[in-house]
C-alpha cells in the first residue's frame, strides 16, 4: 500500500467519523 492511498484511506475513515453520512458513500459499515 502506497503512501498516498494510505493517507486517502485514513482522510475517509476520519471523514466518515465525523459525517455518518459519508459511511453510506464509501459503503462501510460502521457498526462493524
Amino acid at each position: 500500500m502506497t503512501p498516498a492511498i494510505f493517507i486517502y484511506f485514513v482522510a475517509i475513515i476520519v471523514e466518515g467519523c465525523r459525517a455518518p453520512s459519508c459511511f453510506s458513500k464509501i459503503k462501510f459499515d460502521p457498526t462493524k
